[in-house]
């Protein structure tokens, strides 16, 4: 997904809103620690994750990008490899987390839900773009076609 302009650093609160509210229940990938074994690594704290190189931990590898990102934001970021910056934009602008709030108060969120969670769960900002939708997400929509059938079918 390419968007037209850069992804604009979320604020925690939103951050919170958009991965409680997410109408999608259970759509971690295999990298997700939290669901493979029960235990998320970066709540856990620095001791256990020094035990994993980065390459063996998806969530802290996906945090240290994060950070050199926003850095590339901040215009702090030095490097000397300039395929690594191109990478990085490519993740995080090319990509880019891109939330819709629906009407109903749920999320939808297009890519980027371990990015939302090491957020939500560290120090590190996340970039995203938002937009709100002027209707009900589908799963209320399906709750509601639901409902209307179930009214329709006590009247006969």
């Amino acid at each position: 997904m390419s968007t037209n302009h850069k992804p604009e650093v979320l604020d925690k609160g939103m951050v919170r809103r958009a991965l409680e509210r997410y109408y999608i229940r259970n759509t971690f990938d295999k990298n997700c620690t939290k669901l493979e074994s029960g235990v998320c690594l970066l709540v856990e704290g620095e001791e256990e994750h020094l035990a994993l190189s980065l390459e063996e931990n998806y969530c802290w590898k996906l945090k240290e990008l994060m950070g050199d990102y926003h850095k590339y934001r901040q215009n702090d970021l030095v490097v000397d490899d300039e395929d690594y910056l191109e990478d990085l934009i490519g993740i995080f602008e090319e990509k880019a987390i891109d939330i819709l709030e629906f009407d109903c108060g749920h999320f939808d969120i297009a890519d980027g839900l371990h990015r939302l969670c090491i957020a939500s769960k560290s120090e590190v900002p996340v970039y995203a773009t938002y937009r709100e939708q002027c209707k009900i997400c589908p799963a209320c929509v399906s709750i509601e076609q639901r409902a209307e059938v179930d009214y329709k079918s006590h009247l006969l």
